[in-house]
């Protein structure tokens, strides 16, 4: 039939010369083809607007506001002792779905408060999304703090300043009254004579601690007392004498006297009172008078005192002077041999000059008058004053308080300032007198800028043959020819036998890149028989830009063991560093430390930095997580693999 005339034999239709096969091929490629056009067509305006997003700054985030976050205390009260520190745990939750970054801002309200409290507080820090997290903020009471009650304000701000939340927190500095006791020392009769007359003051510090007495009163309306020292600071267990001045004329009577005397210590008064009796001595016949009373110079400088003596008899006298000074003092008289009229007067000068080994600080010189009817003496004073001035200071510097052996080594926080007119560069080194022992500095030199304090760490470990009880190593500060030393007191007592705490796995050596955190693991074990509470990690010595954020308080039963994680942040620096410093774990009295190296990476000193632009980073910035990053960039690679694939068929 017509209709099957196309059919071969097997009842089929045949291909048209073989080009069938290459038309259906060709049909399918362009299907393909247009797919793949469309699919890049869908995906490349994706990709353009996600690049353009992580490279654009300022993308990842929008203002934000107080409803977008969460922020508490764990308290609101706080009750400190002078010389103690206690932790504040702050939580944050960021209620957005951005990644945002924050700061936390500490002010102190109440009188005396900045010279009472110090607040250790982190730095930046950023949180992804519907991230929460929490650290402590640490209180101290100084040490010579003044009581009474202040308050902590803790501010929450944006990277931008503007304040997101606050807390505040009632603070309480008390402590039993200061045991400081006064009497008088010397003699209780003083001669009635004119015009000014020195009393010694014995000041009596019975505490186990050092006191600071800020200041010294004295009343008396009759004797116009005062004292020449304005404030000192006696160690523990000992006692001072100080100097009260009294001031007499020629009408003042004798008898007895009663002088109300006052201290005032870290906020505190403490009243007592001093008697003593003026009696008429031998008539006068002369009285002396120097003014001024007191010169400043420095080394190679004189000054002058103008000496008048008074005739106080209807006779001519003869008066001879002479004049006393201490070591690198010259002091000479004008004239040393004076002939005064009947209630007549005459003057001379006493030159005074400081050679260039005079030592620094208030000197006296001893002016010695002779007459017919004794001899008197007067005491003037001179101040050596220093351009370079540098001073040091630590804490607790006792040797109850500071104790070591071989298994818990001891980190001195030592303050430096520099008080003199120039900025100083300081070059420190250790004098030890027993080698069997350790001493380590965190820096070898600093800059101080004028009026600058800094911080510098001294770590001090026993060796096996450190003999038990009291040592010291001695820390030498020199800076433009001059030199200071401050003696660090410790006992070395013996290893601890097994029963407290120690660190058995932590990181000798610790690196953090500048601007972020780090977590470290530190393994702590109970060697004792007795459950540790209150199990805590404290780091010393870490210096400036690096923050250690302690943990909260754990327990660890006998025997066992438990590990804490604990956060380091390094503040945003273009340099590297490296500091020595001691992590210490305790509980109770129980203490063990160990000291780690501590390195902050400068930014630019290693791979990309965050806000440089690159795509990951962006991409990170933009969802807040590194898995959906990576899974939003394997889709888009295999949509334009699809493409790629389907455009070459065409």
């Amino acid at each position: 039939m017509q209709g099957e005339t196309n059919k071969n034999a097997n009842g089929n239709r045949p291909h048209k010369g073989g080009k069938g096969s290459a038309a259906g091929k060709g049909k399918y490629a362009g299907i393909a083809s247009r797919a793949g056009n469309a699919i890049l067509k869908f995906f490349a305006p994706m990709l353009i607007a996600f690049i353009l997003l992580a490279v654009l700054p300022g993308s990842a985030s929008a203002e934000i506001s107080n409803a977008d976050v969460n922020f508490s205390a764990g308290t609101d009260f706080l009750s400190l002792e002078p010389g103690q520190d206690t932790g504040v745990m702050l939580s944050i939750s960021n209620n957005t779905f951005d990644r945002h970054c924050y700061r936390i801002e500490a002010s102190l309200g109440g009188n005396d408060a900045k010279q009472s409290i110090e607040m250790s507080r982190p730095g930046p820090f950023c949180l992804n999304g519907k991230e929460t997290t929490r650290f402590s903020v640490i209180a101290t009471a100084k040490r010579d703090a003044f009581f009474g009650n202040y308050t902590i304000s803790l501010a929450l701000e944006s990277d931008n300043g503007s304040t997101l939340a606050s807390e505040t927190i009632a603070a309480t500095i008390d402590s039993p009254a200061t045991p400081i006791e006064i009497e008088r020392g010397g003699q209780y009769y003083i001669c009635n004579e004119p015009y000014t007359k020195e009393v010694p003051v014995i000041v009596y510090n019975g505490s186990s601690g050092q006191i600071d007495v800020s200041k010294l009163t004295a009343e008396n309306s009759a004797l116009m007392p005062e004292f020449e020292d304005a404030g000192t600071t006696i160690p523990a267990n000992s006692s001072k004498e100080l100097t009260m001045k009294i001031h007499l004329n020629d009408t003042t009577p004798a008898g007895d006297y009663r002088i109300s005397v006052s201290a005032f210590s870290q906020g505190r008064e403490t009243k007592s009172e001093i008697t003593l009796g003026l009696q008429d001595c031998l008539e006068s016949s002369y009285r002396i008078s120097v003014t001024p009373e007191k010169r400043q110079m420095k080394r190679g400088e004189s000054r002058e005192y103008n000496i008048r003596v008074y005739n106080e008899t209807d006779k001519e006298q003869e008066i001879l002077l002479g004049a006393e000074g201490p070591a690198g003092i010259n002091a000479e008289l004008g004239s040393e041999r004076l002939f005064i009229a009947p209630n007549g007067a005459r003057e001379t000068t006493l030159t005074v000059t400081a050679s260039d080994n005079a030592e620094f600080g208030k000197q006296e010189i001893t002016l010695i008058a002779s007459g017919r009817k004794g001899e008197k003496t007067k005491k003037i004073n001179v101040e050596i004053t220093r351009e370079h001035v540098l001073s040091l200071y630590a804490k607790d510097n006792s040797f109850d308080l500071r104790q070591c052996s071989v298994s818990a080594s001891e980190a001195f926080e030592v303050e430096i300032s520099n008080s003199g007119g120039y900025t100083e560069t300081v070059y420190f080194s250790t004098d030890n007198p027993d080698p069997k022992i350790n001493a380590r500095l965190s820096d070898s030199t600093m800059t101080l800028l004028k009026g600058e304090t800094k911080k510098i760490y001294v770590f001090v470990v026993p060796g096996q043959e450190a003999k038990i009880g009291t040592h010291y190593v001695t820390l030498v500060a020199k800076a433009s020819g001059e030199e200071e030393r401050l003696d660090l007191k410790f006992r070395v007592i013996a290893a601890q036998v097994p029963g407290i705490i120690e660190i058995t796995s932590y990181p000798k050596e610790i690196s953090v890149d500048a601007g972020t955190d780090k977590q470290i693991m530190f393994t702590i074990a109970n060697r004792g028989s007795e459950k540790l509470q209150n199990v805590r990690l404290k780091m010393k010595g870490a210096g400036n830009g690096i923050y250690f954020f302690p943990n909260d308080g754990i327990s660890i039963e006998a025997g066992q063991s438990a590990e804490i994680r604990a956060k380091v942040h390094a503040v945003d620096t273009n340099e590297n560093s490296t500091s020595f410093a001691s992590v210490e774990a305790t509980s109770g009295d129980a203490k063990d430390s160990k000291g780690v190296t501590m390195k902050t990476i400068g930014t630019g000193q290693s791979g990309a930095q965050p806000g440089n632009g690159s795509l990951i980073t962006g991409l990170l910035n933009l969802t807040g997580s590194s898995l959906t990053a990576v899974a939003i960039i394997i889709v888009l690679a295999t949509a334009l693999f699809v493409a790629y694939v389907a455009g070459t068929r065409k």
